[in-house]
């Protein structure tokens, strides 16, 4: 069967969007290496450096999550389509 524009335009979006939230992902582990050497990371009362790599790895865990969705969508994949709608 081939695949319609709109689902093709879909997963074109969801690959961008995913493609920019592992970016986000990646930005905010290298924020982390930063905020160990400056002032406000030292006198921070948490330790800064664990929230934020929690926070990568679910942000990363969503974005990897959307590539995999976009890619299943361009093969129609009936998953992919699924995991969409959720």
């Amino acid at each position: 069967m081939p695949r319609s524009a709109g689902v093709t335009a879909s997963a074109v979006i969801v690959l961008i969007g995913s493609g920019f939230t592992v970016l986000g992902g990646v930005m905010v582990l290298l924020a982390s290496t930063f905020i160990v050497k400056s002032s406000f990371g030292a006198n921070a009362p948490v330790n800064l450096v664990y929230v934020l790599v929690i926070e990568a790895a679910v942000v990363l865990v969503f974005g990897g999550w959307g590539l995999a969705a976009g890619t299943g969508l361009i093969y129609l994949q009936r998953w992919a389509r699924i995991s969409m709608l959720v």
